[in-house]
């Protein structure tokens, strides 16, 4: 758990960019906006093809535009990136250019770098209008967010200006780069602050879940465990992070000493509401907290569990792993395309990965993305399909997109059913040495009771060991088998130690 929260900082930043629209591909769409926006691009094309280079430059930005509200991302990123590759060096064009990407990220996913490697070679920050600032600003400190380049990061953070819809998610990320090049006191100022300077206009639950869940998260790393419990409190039930901030703190109550308080977030997290979830470490540490109680046949119902839960999920995962491996793309078959539920259905234990997986933020984008791409290449082909060579401009430019963002899916899609194979993997481990220690403890338990003598007393076993009393029943409270929505998450184990 420990050596994990570094990564789940950087994990949950990736989330962040949520906060774009995904792109609504109808905008514009009613009949006679799409028309008039066809016969503008029509006009447009006809107008590049007569114009000189530098006068290419305006018309691809009006394309792009155009595009733009058509709801067709490739094809407006295309015209934008053209523009950009025309236009000189610091001039008034660059200020278009940056007007228009800012409106196309308002409507769709962004790539970070596409916005950062126009600076400084092509144009300087100081060079844009004011009212654009932020927004370069904010892609320069996304860009070298992901580089690992922390200091850069938190520089260009800090010139995004106060008031800005960049300037709250700018400084949740600056807060996270200080923790990540080790100025964990600094971070924890930024990120308590973020949230007092929220007004309810600007108030946002899951930007306030992302920040209690990183600030318990730098107290764990501290080992100020109940100050860790506090803030992973805050967050809300309705949160997808919910079930995240309770199994971290049971990480940290059973680094307390609090194995009970352990067990009862353990409780909810593997109750029949979440059965559909991934939380195989959730059984380690459960089988953990009681063999440090020296509850040792409730430690064997716990390996038998995860062994019940994960036996079949082991070997569907492994062939699913096959196939992904067998022919580059195979993973695309299932996420994106009508036959995506036919080729899910050979792995029928398998649901919750495919879920997890599909459901993450990330992976919603980037599959959105070439579900888009693959319907604007259609779109173009229905629309100007009688103007060949208007289409097989535009579908070229497409296609050079599309090739480009498929294989980023396919590269992410692969590592991420890696990482659960990899996880699960570690997960069966960890469960061989619980195995283990539960021999040990038995073991040592057995010798406790140890009599030296050879003489055989009634009721002994064979060399003077006195039998052991099994059988006593876990003690739950609430009762072991009943669950109530409404208590889910305020469950306490009522467990005494039996070591001795």
């Amino acid at each position: 758990m420990r050596h994990r929260l570094r990564n789940y900082c950087y994990i949950m930043v990736c989330v962040l960019s949520l906060t774009f629209t995904l792109g609504k591909y109808a905008l514009g769409s009613d009949g006679a906006s799409k028309s008039r926006q066809l016969k503008k691009i029509v006009s447009l094309l006809e107008k590049r093809a007569k114009a000189s280079p530098r006068g290419r430059i305006g018309v691809d930005i009006s394309l792009a535009r155009a595009f733009r509200r058509l709801g067709w991302k490739a094809s407006s990123i295309v015209y934008l990136q053209s523009a950009i590759d025309r236009a000189p060096k610091r001039t008034k064009y660059f200020n278009a250019v940056m007007r228009e990407f800012q409106q196309v990220a308002s409507v769709f996913d962004l790539d970070y770098h596409q916005v950062a490697k126009l600076f400084p070679d092509r144009i300087t920050v100081q060079d844009l209008d004011p009212d654009i600032r932020s927004f370069a600003y904010y892609y320069l400190g996304r860009d070298s967010f992901n580089l690992a380049r922390y200091a850069q990061a938190v520089k260009h953070f800090s010139k995004v200006m106060v008031g800005s819809e960049y300037y709250f998610r700018s400084e949740f990320i600056m807060g996270i780069a200080l923790h990540l090049s080790g100025q964990s006191k600094r971070a924890l100022e930024v990120l308590n602050s973020i949230t007092a300077k929220m007004d309810r206009r600007h108030n946002n639950k899951w930007l306030n879940n992302l920040i209690w869940i990183n600030i318990a998260r730098i107290h764990y790393e501290q080992k100020n465990y109940a100050e860790a419990i506090h803030q992973y409190s805050k967050v809300l039930r309705d949160s997808q992070l919910w079930l995240e901030a309770l199994f971290e703190a049971a990480w940290a109550f059973f680094l307390m000493e609090k194995p009970n308080n352990s067990l009862g977030n353990l409780h909810t997290i593997l109750s029949p509401f979440f059965a559909d979830r991934l939380h195989a470490e959730s059984y380690a540490l459960k089988a953990v907290n009681l063999l440090r109680m020296c509850r040792y046949e409730h430690v064997k119902d716990t390996i038998g569990a995860f062994d019940l839960r994960f036996g079949v999920f082991s070997k569907q995962l492994a062939d699913l792993i096959k196939f992904t491996k067998a022919k580059r793309g195979n993973v695309l078959k299932l996420f994106i395309g009508p036959d995506s539920k036919m080729h899910r259905a050979k792995y029928p234990k398998l649901t919750a990965v495919f879920e997890r997986i599909s459901e993450a933020d990330l992976a919603r984008r980037m599959i959105a993305l070439i579900e888009s791409v693959r319907a604007e290449r259609l779109a173009v082909k229905a629309h100007f399909g009688g103007s060949a060579s208007v289409a097989q401009m535009l579908l070229r430019g497409i296609h050079r997109f599309e090739v480009q963002k498929t294989a980023a899916v396919i590269s992410y899609l692969d590592s991420e059913i890696s990482a659960v194979y990899r996880d699960l993997a570690e997960q069966s481990e960890q469960m061989k040495l619980v195995r283990a220690e539960l021999m040990l403890g038995r073991l040592d338990a057995l010798r406790a009771k140890l009599k030296i003598n050879t003489k055989a007393h009634s009721g002994s076993f064979i060399g003077g060991m006195q039998p052991l009393l099994l059988g006593e029943e876990l003690e739950y409270w609430p009762f072991e088998g009943e669950y109530w929505e409404d208590e889910l998450g305020g469950y306490v184990y009522n467990l005494a130690s039996k070591c001795q």
